[in-house]
């Protein structure tokens, strides 16, 4: 796992870039923007690209509390050994398990 803020290639890019670089990769992206790369991903689909798929982090169901890295941590654990992660061009809401 690697956070955008660990890549200076990818600090302050454009999401499309951030997706780009992911899939280039094969990185799921996980994300709390919802609003910008759920409509990138069909935007990907609609023109017949894909990406390696997309973790969507909501903040209604994970706030961004004291709380927040243990709780998405122990959900995207829960993703990972059920084998839920998204598949490409995939977006998959993460949920407290």
């Amino acid at each position: 796992m690697e956070t955008v803020a660990e890549r200076r290639d990818l600090v302050g890019a454009p999401d499309e870039t951030v997706l780009e670089v992911a899939t280039s990769e094969r990185r799921i992206v996980v994300t709390r923007n919802i609003v910008d790369f759920v409509p990138l991903s069909q935007q990907w689909s609609a023109a017949g690209r894909q990406h390696a798929g997309v973790v969507a982090v909501a903040t209604k169901t994970f706030p961004q509390d004291r709380g927040f890295v243990g709780v998405a941590t122990a959900a995207l654990d829960g993703l990972l050994r059920r084998g839920h992660l998204p598949g490409p061009g995939q977006v998959v809401w993460l949920s407290r398990s």
